[in-house]
């Protein structure tokens, strides 16, 4: 299963993974060397994030160690685990809310760390309030999944500039 999402660059990192729309593969599949000869074709490679479980991308990585794995983390104790996968670069913090410790042992690590922040997509509409958001930047996220792309990267420009706005 492919889907094109939009991932939101709180850092601003200039990785094209983190530019625009992202290529999330949910893998679906037993057929990773399919997968993985379709994500190798250079116009997928430097904006492919495949998301499975760590023994499936395991496998895909014995066939191309190359390509960007999403590996989800629920807890601590996950982190040793997912750290066998070859190259990791990126975990998903694969929960509803911020979590602060999960997000800075990510980041202790050297990974990179993306999050559906629908809580935070749910309390602008809801309310206006910018703060579900700020809850996951400050928790480490780095990479938001979110469904008002338009809003948040308005919003992350005007933090940018120092002090993070508490309404938009």
């Amino acid at each position: 299963l492919c889907g094109a999402t939009r991932l939101v660059d709180s850092v601003n990192s200039g990785d094209p993974i983190a530019v625009g729309v992202v290529l999330y593969v949910d893998v679906k599949t037993d057929r990773l060397d399919l997968m993985v000869a379709a994500l190798e074709a250079p116009e997928h490679a430097a904006h492919a994030l495949v998301r499975d479980d760590l023994s499936s991308l395991i496998q895909a990585a014995q066939l191309t160690p190359d390509l960007r794995w999403l590996v989800p983390v629920e807890e601590l104790a996950d982190m040793d685990a997912v750290a066998v996968l070859p190259g990791l670069a990126f975990v998903e913090i694969a929960q509803l809310l911020a979590d602060p410790e999960l997000g800075s042992a990510a980041q202790a690590r050297g990974w990179r760390v993306q999050q559906d922040v629908f809580a935070g997509d749910l309390s602008w509409i809801g309310t206006g309030s910018t703060e579900g958001w700020k809850a996951f930047v400050d928790a480490g996220v780095q990479l938001l999944q979110t469904d008002r792309p338009d809003v948040l990267v308005q919003v992350l420009a005007e933090a940018a500039k120092g002090e993070w706005p508490e309404t938009w």
